[in-house]
């Protein structure tokens, strides 16, 4: 691929007891602070991580991920969501 991984990734925490969730964090790969960490250039697969400081242990948080690949000028972006991780104080 001339280019793998991760164009975006957005972070959600749960507001309150409901199904209501706000953004706190976007890691973007235009964002030279995670460019190296979110896509790979001349790869065939990107394995990365990126860290969320301010998170607290009983938040429920997912992420949505925008995976990207591209290949001789053409390229595709997948949302992906991830799986809700539940705090000490979340419902699963």
């Amino acid at each position: 691929m001339d280019q793998i991984g991760a164009k975006k990734i957005l972070l959600y925490e749960r507001v309150g007891n409901g199904n209501s969730w706000l953004l706190v964090k976007t890691f973007d790969s235009a964002d030279s602070q995670y460019t190296s960490d979110l896509l790979s250039t001349n790869a065939s697969a990107k394995s990365s991580s990126v860290t969320y400081t301010e998170g607290s242990a009983t938040k429920d948080y997912f992420a949505l991920v925008r995976f990207y690949a591209e290949k001789d000028g053409g390229s595709d972006t997948i949302p992906q969501d991830t799986p809700t991780s539940y705090g000490t104080g979340g419902t699963p």
